[in-house]
């Protein structure tokens, strides 16, 4: 905006060349970034390229018990799910359960919370080794 600065400048021109501006900057503003992505289909296309044939991709979900309002551009339908194990009150009620042991020896037990934990790591890394879908296979694991 240096050339409205000068002093010989048509106070006319000065208008115009400010609403002019101001409406470069209004466009500038509307235009989305470009590094708006979907961070939901680049996943599904990494699944469809990499994971096995035998593997259920995201995109072939039969759906779900009740219909869902909307989609998030974020994560996958099977990442939803074990999002929503992990933050259930049932999940977190496992922290106050015993596993089943045989004579401990000392102070050191195993709750049912750290069972389904560990539980769900080896069947994620079995998952991963047979390129199956690792969110869907923690999903199980963990519910």
């Amino acid at each position: 905006m240096n050339f409205l600065r000068r002093k010989n400048t048509c106070p006319h021109t000065k208008v115009l060349l400010q609403r002019w501006h101001v409406f470069l900057l209004s466009l500038r503003l509307r235009q989305q970034p470009r590094f708006a992505v979907n961070i939901r289909h680049q996943q599904e296309q990494y699944e469809k390229k990499l994971l096995s044939p035998h593997a259920c991709l995201s995109t072939q979900s039969q759906g779900r018990f009740r219909q869902e309002p909307d989609t998030c551009d974020l994560r996958t339908i099977f990442q939803r799910d074990r999002d929503r194990i992990l933050h259930s009150k049932t999940f977190r009620r496992l922290k106050h359960k015993t596993q089943v042991f045989f004579s401990p020896t000392g102070d050191h037990y195993r709750t049912r919370l750290t069972h389904v934990l560990e539980v769900s790591q080896i069947a994620r890394t079995i998952a991963t080794c047979l390129q199956l879908n690792e969110y869907l296979t923690e999903a199980i694991a963990l519910g």
